[in-house]
């Protein structure tokens, strides 16, 4: 699948960073991630990520957001 997905994909990676850029958004590369390389994060369909592929995504999110919070110092 790698093979005939991963042009479309980096088209389409290119078009969500230019969005994030022009719209001064946050953009997660989630297609560049480590674990985009374990077959095991993926649904039936092989396209989808599966519950573990969404927990490992939702935790590369969160992460992410909270690097752009300014960190607090103790009071």
């Amino acid at each position: 699948m790698a093979e005939i997905l991963g042009p479309r994909i980096a088209v389409h990676r290119e078009i969500s960073v230019r969005i994030a850029e022009r719209y001064d958004t946050v953009y997660f590369d989630y297609f560049n991630h480590p674990s985009c390389a374990d077959p095991s994060i993926v649904s039936d369909d092989l396209l989808h990520p599966n519950m573990r592929g969404e927990a490992i995504l939702t935790d590369v999110v969160l992460q992410g957001l909270a690097s752009l919070v300014p960190a607090r110092t103790a009071a």
